[in-house]
């Protein structure tokens, strides 16, 4: 009988365990979609203090890093933030301009750029 009761534990145990990890990964994988989300918000709110101070937004070739380091800009008023760090899932966060809008994502969880579960934030005029 101790047996039995010992083995009916272990299988209860397994499934509540079982159970938590799921529980756990859900709520890592909301956390780490509500940060990239509010960083792609940060920057693009970052994005449009530099045009406002600047008349326009960073080239490509300046990228973000213009920010939080000014390379001589005319009208750069920053730091604009106080850096970049990766997204969540370690990849850097896009950057895209057609001088007129801007565009900042995060590739998501799946590590592809313009897949569905983009994490994306605009700065227009």
């Amino acid at each position: 009988m101790a047996m039995v009761a010992l083995a009916l534990m272990v299988v209860v145990g397994g499934l509540l365990l079982g159970r938590t990890a799921g529980y756990a990964q859900r709520k890592s994988r909301e956390a780490a979609l509500s940060r990239s989300g509010e960083t792609v918000d940060v920057l693009a709110a970052a994005l449009k203090l530099f045009r406002a101070d600047c008349s326009r937004y960073p080239t490509l070739e300046e990228g973000l890093i213009v920010l939080f380091s000014n390379p001589g800009i005319e009208g750069w008023n920053g730091p604009y933030i106080n850096g970049i760090r990766p997204d969540p899932w370690g990849e850097p966060y896009r950057y895209e301009t057609d001088s007129t809008n801007a565009l900042v994502a995060s590739a998501g969880p799946d590590g592809v750029a313009r897949s569905p579960d983009d994490i994306v934030a605009t700065a227009g005029p």
